[in-house]
Parts: structure tokens; sequence; C-alpha cells
């Protein structure tokens, strides 16, 4: 029996799968606000903004990909594939942002 997708199930999973990344920025953000930098110009709140966003990152895809492989294995092919669609257009973005 194939299952066809449901549109509103595909554009939650990819809703879900760019969310990650949107976290991780905000994580980012909120960890160099708890830093101060050191009196001689230090760059210990960028170093804390950017170790978490990475750190952030990669969980977010770790648990997207398996999350997503999971869902595409026990027949829940659309929220999956939506799953993997957003996060990998999210990265994407990512790198298209940092690039510039």
């Amino acid at each position: 029996m194939v299952q066809t997708l449901r549109p509103g199930r595909v554009v939650l999973g990819a809703v879900l799968g760019l969310v990650g990344h949107a976290l991780a920025f905000v994580a980012g953000i909120v960890a160099a606000g708890f830093v101060e930098p050191s009196e001689g110009g230090g760059f210990e709140d960028l170093a804390a903004a950017i170790g978490t966003f990475f750190i952030v990152e990669a969980l977010v895809a770790i648990a997207c990909l398996v999350a997503g492989v999971v869902l595409l294995v026990r027949g829940r092919r659309d929220v999956g594939a939506g799953l993997l669609a957003g996060w990998f257009v999210g990265l994407i973005a990512v790198v298209v942002v940092i690039s510039m």
C-alpha cells in the first residue's frame, strides 16, 4: 500500500527542521550575553556565541537525521521527509549566511 504524502504534515516536518537552526542562533546570542569580555578587549563573548551555535547545530543535525530516518522507516514518510528537507534547507541557509 502506497501512502500519499499529506502536505500539511510535510510542512510541519520542514518547519520543525528549520526551527532547530533558529534555536541554535538564539542559543548563541544568549550564550554571548552571559559572558563578559576581558579587560584587554578579548573575544570571550564571541567565542561563547560561536561555540554554542555549533554545538547546538550538531545536536540539531543528529536529532533531525535520526528522527527523520526513524520516521521514514516507520512509515511516516510525510513528516520524516519534511523534517529532513527542512533541516537540509536550513543547513544551506546557515552556510550561505556564514559565507557572506
